[in-house]
């Protein structure tokens, strides 16, 4: 009885091994990068577009093919991703690289890239988007290690905003008609919140927002059409405002 115990606890460990074997490991040109980490990518909104490199090797003793798959966690509006791969860039809306990659034991493949671009417009807007990007054998895909990136943009000069009176919001779309999405700087020592107002005065929805460069996704599907402010309450102050015109 005690052998037969044994000899299942070691196939239930050997099993339990391959089943969570890495075969795959990532680098960039800053050094290994750590399996299933997260990494930022950042730029200024007058970036036309950021670029993500990386190095899949091969760690195993095989032969394997290798797919990429990507995972928009959070994505700002008018933005999109491309992922190059296997020697082809596909289109925004491939998730699954068509193509594998070859490697055989202990190989390299260098031709990795993402790019994150900005939709219809000359300038990103200030905020981030998240981007997990996964690498696995195409005969196990649990065979995989990933890597999520954090693409973020943020205003030229952010070290030199020192007051709470220096503030920068912008809307996106404007008009809108279901959610609308506003972005923020409000330096670190200061609080604020959002509020959007009708033409009355009267506030009709508000969020508290922190200290950093981000951004909130509002529902206004409630909201009636028409001319609606938008702005940053801090100290007492409402400061910027902008105009935001709901068309449902």
């Amino acid at each position: 009885m005690v052998k037969i115990q044994l000899l299942f606890i070691s196939l239930f460990l050997t099993y339990g091994l391959a089943c969570f074997s890495q075969s795959l490991s990532l680098s960039n040109k800053f050094g290994p990068v750590a399996p299933n980490s997260t990494i930022i990518q950042s730029g200024t909104p007058d970036s036309n577009t950021l670029l993500t490199y990386l190095d899949v090797k091969n760690t195993s003793g095989n032969s394997i093919n290798v797919l990429c798959k990507k995972q928009e966690l959070s994505m700002l509006d008018s933005t999109q991703t491309y992922m190059c791969w296997a020697n082809f860039c596909y289109a925004p809306h491939i998730l699954v690289s068509p193509n594998a990659v070859p490697l055989g034991a202990g190989e390299t493949y260098s031709g990795f890239k993402a790019i994150y671009a900005q939709i219809a417009y000359n300038n990103f807007f200030i905020g981030e988007s998240i981007v997990r990007w996964v690498f696995f054998d195409q005969q196990n895909p649990d065979d995989s290690v990933s890597v999520t990136v954090r693409y973020q943009t943020f205003p030229v000069g952010l070290d030199e905003v020192s007051t709470c009176n220096d503030l920068i919001l912008n809307i996106f779309p404007n008009p809108a008609g279901e959610r609308v999405q506003i972005s923020y700087l409000l330096p670190a020592f200061c609080s604020g919140t959002v509020l959007i107002q009708n033409l009355q005065g009267a506030v009709v929805q508000q969020h508290q927002v922190s200290a950093g460069t981000n951004s909130v996704s509002a529902d206004i599907t409630h909201l009636c059409e028409g001319i609606y402010f938008c702005s940053l309450l801090v100290d007492g102050k409402r400061t910027p405002t902008k105009k935001l015109i709901v068309n449902q």
